[in-house]
């Protein structure tokens, strides 16, 4: 979006809370945040805020994580643990689950993570796996979120932020455990 595009937002920021309007200092300042991004979305995430009922106008942090959700795959525990579960029984153990055509790239790493032979022998009882695996799934989706969301960010020597950093991923804890035997 170019620096027009974001002052016309302003404008129907300002239109929409009138009460409590954004000075155009703030805008300004605002304006590297969301140059990124797409102008018709953004508008449609302010909507988004007018329509939830928000008694103030939205921050940028706001509308950048809004931003975010809207853009995500709507997707239920229940149907990604339905998948997981039917997956597990049409594959079983023998089968690399980096094969297996998950339905989003986070069901992908909620299997990784939580370890596909873990999740085809346990004895544990279905209902603490699945307990497990949700906590699991729920950081998954707010981490992608977050960095979703801080992309416009420089690296600034931040691991977090710097995807060339060398942040290593998450290590399932299947790869933990013959590590721990060994000691």
């Amino acid at each position: 979006m170019n620096h027009q595009d974001w002052l016309r937002l302003g404008a129907h920021l300002n239109k929409m809370w009138p009460h409590q309007p954004i000075p155009p200092g703030t805008l300004a300042e605002w304006y590297p945040y969301v140059a990124d991004l797409d102008a018709a979305q953004v508008r449609a995430t302010i909507d988004a805020f007018v329509l939830d009922g928000t008694a103030f106008p939205p921050t940028v942090g706001q509308i950048r994580a809004k931003l975010v959700e809207l853009q995500d795959v709507p997707q239920l525990w229940g149907e990604v643990w339905q998948e997981v579960r039917r997956q597990i029984t049409y594959h079983g153990v023998y089968q690399d689950p980096d094969a297996v055509a998950w339905s989003t790239p986070d069901v992908a790493e909620l299997v990784r993570l939580k370890g596909w032979e873990y999740l085809c022998t346990t004895t544990d009882p279905w209902s603490v796996v699945e307990a497990q695996c949700r906590d699991l799934w729920e950081g998954i989706r707010a981490r992608r979120r977050q960095d979703s969301a801080y992309s416009c960010l420089p690296g600034a020597g931040l691991r977090r932020l710097d995807p060339d950093s060398g942040r290593t991923r998450l290590t399932s804890i299947a790869r933990l455990l013959p590590l721990a035997a060994g000691d």
